[in-house]
């Protein structure tokens, strides 16, 4: 995705990422040419979830998702201090809520992701994500694999 398509969403438009150690790729600046930045992380990896509680970089003691590529066990400095300016909200889901969102991606879109790939889309199917007065949602698939056919 291009800096100059995030520039010319409309204001309203939300976009959804699972959050991994590299943030930034989605984040070009400031909130102002991203109009609401939300990531998404799994409940049992919410190493941004602690971060942004404690206002500084924690290390979780333990990992416990199948999400491999949202789960390490503590953001880099610097991604930290990107998402803290970016990022609107984090939200977590469930491994179940990945997979089931995983199925729907492979079963009715045709899409083969793996489960942080479907992350994102399993933040707004869990309602997990408020779409009240959104006019558009950008949600972000990334990360093929086969978990939807588990």
């Amino acid at each position: 995705m291009a800096p100059n398509f995030v520039a010319n969403l409309h204001q309203k438009a939300q976009m959804f990422v699972g959050i991994t150690n590299t943030p930034r790729d989605y984040a070009w600046g400031s909130t102002t040419a991203i109009p609401r930045l939300l990531g998404v992380e799994p409940t049992g990896a919410a190493k941004i979830t602690e971060s942004l509680r404690a206002g500084r970089v924690v290390e979780l003691a333990a990992i416990s998702t199948a999400a491999n590529t949202l789960a390490p066990r503590r953001s880099d400095e610097m991604n930290f201090a990107i998402i803290r300016e970016t990022v609107s909200e984090v939200v977590l889901v469930t491994d179940e809520q990945m997979l089931e969102a995983a199925r729907w991606l492979w079963f009715d879109a045709g899409i083969a992701a793996e489960l942080s790939g479907a992350a994102a889309v399993a933040a707004l199917a869990s309602g997990r994500i408020a779409l009240a007065g959104v006019r558009s949602a950008c949600a972000i698939v990334c990360g093929a694999g086969t978990d939807g056919l588990s």
